[in-house]
């Protein structure tokens, strides 16, 4: 089953809004595909809105951190990223900024590069796709 629509409702444990428009950037900068995998494309992400840590909480204290963002992304465009940008730095010094590099600086810190295998297997349900230039999917099953 898919559905175009993800991140709708305040608790719903996806992405935040800020997350979703962050991700489809990305995506059109640099032409590739970014799935979203683990507890956000669940819809189980943990205190999605809050100002706290990225991490798994500890047994004794419940609520006090927040759930990450497992992103898959391709190998083949991360490292022609970096090879686009590191000629830039080197005719004009500005710095070396990568597709994972901005994938990890995603709102609070919260992105993770789950895998750079994207292309090389399908994903596994459930996931979020971000296209280039196209509304994100939500796969759920």
């Amino acid at each position: 089953m898919m559905s175009d629509t993800v991140g709708k409702g305040s608790d719903d444990g996806t992405l935040t809004p800020v997350e979703r428009i962050e991700l489809q950037r990305i995506a059109d900068k640099y032409n590739t595909r970014i799935v979203v995998g683990g507890s956000r494309a669940e819809g189980r992400g943990r205190n999605i809105y809050a100002n706290l840590p990225i991490g798994k909480d500890p047994i004794d204290a419940p609520g006090t951190t927040r759930s990450d963002i497992d992103v898959v992304i391709d190998g083949r465009a991360d490292l022609e990223s970096y090879i686009r940008s590191r000629a830039r730095h080197d005719i004009d010094g500005s710095p070396v900024v990568t597709l994972s590099d901005e994938i990890k600086a995603l709102p609070g810190g919260a992105g993770r590069i789950a895998s750079t295998t994207l292309g090389l297997r399908p994903p596994t349900a459930p996931y979020i796709l971000f296209s280039p230039h196209q509304k994100e999917i939500w796969v759920r099953e």
